[in-house]
């Protein structure tokens, strides 16, 4: 038992000693560092920054790390550093100077989109946000993600340079999902009557289609309106998705009714076998034997 309490007592002695820092030592270290920088030997003041850490940590050491990794080139390890500087609440002039470098090598950078409410991310997979946005990079480059729902992605390559802000706008391209075509195919009745029955049955749906265009195309202007008053990227998109859905309806019903009151115009004015109507929002045809 008293060979364990003489143990104990061992360790508890000891554990002090393990954790004792050297200021001296570690000035010797920071002073040769300062030779190294001089000698522009970024590298080995860069190590004796470190063990002078080690045997001193105080919050200086951790800045002078920052500037040597500053003209290292290595910014993003210097921005590291500087944070972690000032993390420890240092002196308000010292903190100043050191927020003023994080400021240089991070710089504010607005990203743009049109339309806006795309979700940029960075070719790392680091999510930015939803633009519009400003946001601080570090200095270097950078391929940013545009994705938006209903839009084709988009990459657009952004240069970040020291202590000068940015401004990047990247125009999305709405994804084509071409409606199918329609095709009305008309055929003459034995009867002389029938013609005049047709006819009038190619004037009533163009009619109607071209109510039902106005009934659309009121719906997506009502639609377009909420979308450009909309507060929230989720209601803009909500809003925008319906908008294209009742503008497809109207050029759908714009076609049709095209393709109605062109079949009855032929129907009318002349006697054939029949008549080919294809139809769509892109376009219209006609075609057969008059």
């Amino acid at each position: 038992m008293s060979r364990l309490v003489s143990a104990l007592l061992a360790l508890a002695l000891a554990a002090p000693a393990a954790h004792a820092y050297d200021p001296v030592a570690a000035d010797a270290l920071k002073a040769e560092a300062d030779r190294l920088f001089t000698q522009r030997d970024y590298a080995g003041a860069l190590e004796k920054l470190k063990a002078a850490y080690a045997a001193d940590p105080q919050p200086g050491y951790i800045a002078n790390q920052g500037l040597v990794l500053q003209r290292m080139g290595r910014v993003a390890e210097a921005v590291a550093a500087f944070d972690k500087f000032l993390a420890t609440n240092p002196e308000p002039d010292k903190a100043e100077m050191a927020q003023q470098v994080v400021e240089r090598l991070k710089p504010e950078v607005e990203i743009l989109s049109d339309p806006p409410g795309a979700s940029v991310t960075t070719q790392d997979d680091v999510e930015l946000g939803t633009t519009p946005l400003k946001t601080r990079l570090v200095v270097g480059e950078y391929t940013l993600r545009f994705s938006l729902r209903r839009y084709d992605p988009a990459e657009a390559k952004l240069v970040v340079r020291e202590s000068r802000k940015g401004t990047i706008s990247q125009t999305l391209m709405a994804q084509r999902n071409a409606p199918r075509l329609t095709e009305v195919i008309v055929q003459k009745a034995p009867a002389g009557g029938g013609k005049r029955v047709w006819t009038w049955v190619a004037l009533g749906g163009a009619a109607a289609a071209g109510a039902a265009a106005g009934v659309f195309y009121g719906l997506a202007s009502s639609e377009i309106d909420s979308r450009d008053a909309a507060r929230t990227s989720a209601a803009w998109d909500d809003h925008q998705a319906s908008a294209e859905t009742w503008n497809l309806g109207f050029w759908s019903a714009a076609g049709l009714g095209a393709a109605a009151l062109v079949t009855g115009g032929v129907l009318f004015f002349r006697e054939g076998h029949g008549v080919s109507v294809q139809a769509s929002p892109g376009g219209l045809g006609v075609g057969g034997t008059f």
